[in-house]
């Protein structure tokens, strides 16, 4: 029997797509110094989700949705609101739509939470809201660890959550490492495993992967960390999709037995 060889993919990026993601971080890099004119937070944040949504669904499958609300499992248990979450609108619908939805949990395959800027009160917040989302019991289990190599098989999920936040009160030329050293430190304060967050991306600065400390840095002219973001997403979105139960509806409404009658 043949042995199949492993493929390892070219080592610098493909030019032609990071001269896209190029033109593409420098439209949304408008878009948010645009944003920045508003005086009213709430519209500045607005503006600024909007346009990292727009961003997302103009490079991803048109099978993806993405939108702003809550998750709730089975049991009544629901996330804190999150700034954009994704799901497979042919394959799942929310529970409620609107402007603020509210998904069953087995439909969320990865969320944001949208930061204007990034400090220790910030992380903190950020990593207790994960963990109330990552306490979800989506088909009443309890999400797979997100460790690396770990896939989900039917009716046992993970889902992608990251931090897309558009400045940091750390110094550019320490930012990577001091604020890997932020996550440890405010995880251990949590007793929380400091991969609750999978990804954390700094406009301008780079991109932080906690689970293994790593950290890939950024410039205008090559703005790898918004690539890797994306790549990093697109990819587990459309493993997990594939791997995923249907949202089991019935789970939520009950067993619909009140008022039946032999006939």
């Amino acid at each position: 029997m043949l042995s199949r060889k492993k493929r390892t993919p070219p080592y610098d990026p493909n030019p032609t797509v990071l001269s896209t993601f190029s033109g593409a971080i420098m439209e949304l890099l408008a878009k948010l110094v645009k944003s920045s004119s508003f005086q009213h937070n709430g519209t500045k944040g607005s503006e600024r989700e909007t346009a990292i949504r727009n961003f997302l669904e103009e490079h991803f499958p048109k099978s993806l949705e993405t939108a702003t609300g809550e998750v709730v499992d089975p049991h009544g248990n629901k996330s804190p609101q999150l700034d954009l979450m994704i799901f497979d609108k042919l394959r799942n619908m929310p529970l409620s739509p609107g402007e603020n939805v509210i998904l069953p949990a087995e439909a969320l395959l990865a969320s944001f939470e949208v930061k204007s800027r990034l400090n220790k009160e910030e992380v903190r917040k950020t990593m207790t809201a994960a963990a109330k989302l990552k306490g979800l019991k989506p088909f009443k289990r309890p999400l797979i660890a997100g460790s690396r190599g770990k896939r989900s098989k039917g009716d046992q999920c993970r889902y992608f959550h990251s931090i897309i936040a558009f400045d940091t009160d750390i110094a550019k030329d320490a930012w990577a490492s001091r604020e890997m050293k932020r996550i440890r430190e405010t995880a251990s304060e949590l007793s929380l495993p400091v991969d609750i967050i999978d990804r954390v991306y700094i406009v301008g600065c780079g991109l932080l992967h906690p689970e293994t400390g790593r950290a890939v840095q950024e410039t205008q002219e090559r703005p790898l960390g918004l690539l890797n973001l994306y790549m990093h997403v697109l990819n587990f979105v459309i493993r997990e999709n594939q791997n995923r139960h249907s949202v089991p509806y019935d789970q939520y409404t009950g067993r619909l037995t009140s008022g039946w009658k032999s006939v």
